[in-house]
C-alpha cells in the first residue's frame, strides 16, 4: 500500500512538471542597455509574424519565450496598447508541425480571448475584448481576417 502511495505522488509529481514546463511563459531575459527590454533577434520567424500595430494601437519591443519543455522551435511575445489604454499580450510560436500548432492553440490557449494554429505556428492575443485580440491578430503579416475568423 505505501508503495502504491509513493507511486502515485512520484507519478502525478512528475505529470504536474510536464504541464508546467509545457507552459510557453514570457522570458525575462534583460539586454545591456539597462532598459530592462529583452533581446530578441528581428529575423526570428515568430518576430516577423507579430501582428502589426494598427491606427492608435502601440507594440512594446517584442520579447523571447521560454520554450524550454516543450515541442516549441522559437517563440516570441509582445505587449500592446489598443487606442483605449487597454493591453492585450500576444504569443507568436513556431512548432514543429501544423497538428502541434493545432494542438497547442486548442489546448494551451483554450482560455485566451483569440488563438489560432496556421501552419506550424500559433498565434494567441489576451486582452480585455475577444473581439479586438481576433482583430489585433488578423493584422499579422502571416494571417488574414479569414484565418482568425
Amino acid at each position: 500500500m505505501r508503495r502504491r502511495r509513493i507511486l502515485a505522488a512520484v507519478g502525478g509529481s512528475a505529470v504536474l512538471g510536464l504541464a508546467a514546463s509545457a507552459r510557453v511563459v514570457a522570458d525575462a531575459i534583460a539586454d545591456d542597455s539597462g532598459s530592462g527590454s529583452p533581446l530578441i533577434d528581428d529575423s526570428l520567424r515568430t518576430v516577423q509574424a507579430l501582428p502589426e500595430p494598427g491606427a492608435g494601437w502601440e507594440r512594446e519591443r517584442p520579447s523571447p519565450l521560454a520554450i524550454d519543455g516543450t515541442a516549441a522551435e522559437e517563440g516570441t511575445g509582445a505587449d500592446y496598447v489598443a487606442p483605449d489604454g487597454e493591453s492585450y499580450l500576444v504569443h507568436v510560436i513556431v512548432w514543429p508541425d501544423a497538428d502541434v500548432a493545432a494542438e497547442r492553440a486548442a489546448d494551451t490557449y483554450a482560455e485566451w480571448d483569440a488563438a489560432v494554429a496556421h501552419e506550424t505556428l500559433t498565434f494567441a492575443c489576451n486582452g480585455p475584448s475577444a473581439d479586438d485580440a481576433a482583430a489585433l491578430l488578423a493584422t499579422s503579416p502571416a494571417l488574414n481576417d479569414d484565418a482568425v475568423g
